[in-house]
């Protein structure tokens, strides 16, 4: 069993790379789960789904995506956990929780990535792919587990939590996307090293979009030519400077004319495969 979770700034296409990394593992033939932690992002589309919910749905290649609604995964766990067994106290348990998670830190993180971690311990799946927050909001969902278990100093809510951080630990890997440009590389940076002793494995940062050299200029070139030459030198050049910011990681090429994410997430997961 193994989590990926796959993470940064807005705007990088971290949802593109997840489901690019869902797609290529399930046509290895994994039961593969894909997951949004952020409701209304562009996963579904990149996997042929109009829209997800808190319910796996069938996509492209077999993968099976959904997205995380927190009241939902919080009743799940009230279900799952509280030892009351009248289904008519769960909506009263569930607010009782809610007043908690916005006073006691960690609480309503825990909820959320015992939602993964619950998949990975009662699914079918293989592999489970996690198209996560932006990386400013990654580390308290990693730190979540360790933060109650500082609250909590015994008990159930304390050994689940030690149980999720042994997921973690043991099965999953963080990747960052990022675009070869000074803010997107900076915060990066940052949250590469934010990262550091949190349960799960770095794997390589992905750096997204690139553009190829610009091909050599001839004579007779129009001036927009001449122009459109000289642009995409330019913009080759500062992406050539912050990738040499970056350790060695995949490098994936701008899709120009693309504007169908199945077909980008196709392509991308074609590009990944000899890097996982």
């Amino acid at each position: 069993m193994q989590i990926d979770i796959i993470s940064g700034k807005g705007g990088v296409g971290k949802s593109a790379v997840s489901a690019a990394i869902a797609r290529l593992h399930a046509r290895r033939g994994d039961r593969v789960l894909a997951m949004a932690m952020v409701p209304g992002g562009g996963l579904g589309s990149h996997l042929g789904l109009r829209e997800l919910s808190f319910e796996p749905q069938l996509g492209v290649d077999g993968v099976r995506a959904m997205e995380l609604d927190k009241a939902a995964a919080l009743e799940q766990y009230v279900h799952i956990y509280s030892p009351i067994p009248l289904v008519a106290e769960v909506g009263r348990l569930v607010r009782i929780f809610d007043v908690l998670a916005e006073a006691a830190p960690g609480v309503r993180e825990i909820v959320t990535i015992g939602k993964i971690a619950y998949e990975a311990w009662e699914g079918p799946w293989d592999r489970i792919v996690v198209d996560a927050v932006p990386t400013g909001q990654l580390g308290s969902q990693l730190q979540a587990p360790d933060t109650i278990a500082e609250l909590i100093p015994t008990g159930r809510v304390r050994d689940q939590a030690s149980r999720i951080r042994s997921e973690l630990t043991e099965n999953a890997t963080v990747t960052l996307v990022t675009l070869a440009e000074e803010l997107p590389v900076t915060e990066t940076l940052e949250g590469w090293v934010d990262l550091e002793g949190l349960p799960p494995t770095r794997a390589p940062i992905i750096a997204n979009r690139l553009v190829g050299p610009p091909p050599p200029a001839t004579d007779g070139l129009s001036d927009a030519a001449a122009t459109a030459l000289a642009f995409h030198a330019e913009i080759a050049d500062g992406q050539a400077h912050w990738l040499s910011e970056l350790p060695e990681g995949p490098r994936l090429p701008y899709l120009f004319g693309t504007d169908d994410p199945q077909l980008v997430s196709e392509f991308l997961g074609s590009v990944l495969e000899d890097h996982r």
